[in-house]
């Protein structure tokens, strides 16, 4: 498992950056290995608050310590992820390489930032193919929208009510745009899980269950809040999400809790 994470990995930093860049270009003449080249572009790729595949393994294997990844056959399986906050996808695609979610959403409002997704979508399946085999599940489970393609409310109410997760990264959003997200987050179905990165959505309907700081290797130690939706007046017409309330929180944070969940068939590392 330890060795198809580590092609994951690499897959997935291969897929978030070109390959035919200049930075390339000046790296082989640099005489560097090619972990250290591919380290150093994924570092130049990545912007002011975008997510490492390892930071998003902390996020789901801290959701999973919760009890709350499911579980199909005592394997963690299923569950639909939406991002509403994709960028160029680097959440969305490195969450469905470690947990083999039914469905995985990113909404972008950016038609740039949502073409970039879309291309590194494409590259991703490609470079799967070499590490699992001839395997095109991802062209099925993941896509990205651009939320201008319809009204935004008509994306964003599609995606909360099919959610099972929701992924909101708050880095390099203003006010209005996270007290706007937090709104949002209130049509979310019972028991649903969100993962706010940088700070917490302000969602009044919303449990905290596990805080914490990812590494980062790129900029200061991120924050990260996992929390469950409750509830309440706002969606006590709708039907709950099929996943257990959770009830033993804060999170523990133990190696054996994790050791447990990469032996139930989690690729999230330990």
């Amino acid at each position: 498992e330890e060795e198809r994470l580590a092609q994951l990995r690499q897959a997935w930093s291969t897929a978030v950056h070109d390959p035919e860049s200049a930075d390339h270009e000046h790296a082989r003449a640099e005489g560097l290995t090619q972990e250290e080249e591919d380290d150093g572009m994924l570092l130049s790729t990545l912007g002011f608050g975008d997510l490492s595949f390892d930071m998003v393994a902390e996020a789901l294997a801290a959701v999973d310590a919760l009890g709350l990844l499911p579980r199909r056959g005592g394997e963690v399986s299923g569950g639909t992820m939406v991002d509403f906050t994709a960028r160029g996808g680097q959440f969305a695609l490195a969450a469905a390489l470690l947990h083999p979610f039914d469905y995985v959403l990113g909404v972008e409002g950016g038609e740039d930032k949502c073409a970039e997704a879309r291309g590194r979508l494409d590259s991703l399946q490609s470079l799967l193919s070499h590490v699992v085999g001839d395997d095109d599940r991802l062209t099925h489970e993941v896509s990205f929208e651009h939320s201008a393609d319809s009204t935004n409310k008509e994306v964003e109410e599609n995606g909360l009510l099919a959610a099972d997760f929701v992924a909101i990264n708050c880095a390099g959003l203003n006010e209005f745009q996270i007290n706007d997200l937090g709104e949002a987050l209130l049509g979310l179905r019972r028991n649903a899980v969100i993962i706010c990165f940088g700070r917490r959505a302000p969602c009044p309907g919303a449990l905290i269950l596990d805080t914490r700081t990812l590494s980062s290797c790129q900029w200061d130690d991120f924050p990260c809040y996992i929390m469950q939706r409750i509830g309440d007046a706002q969606n006590e017409h709708l039907p709950p999400v099929e996943l257990p309330e959770c009830r033993n929180f804060p999170a523990s944070r133990s190696r054996a809790l994790l050791s447990l969940s990469c032996k139930m068939g989690s690729l999230l590392p330990c």
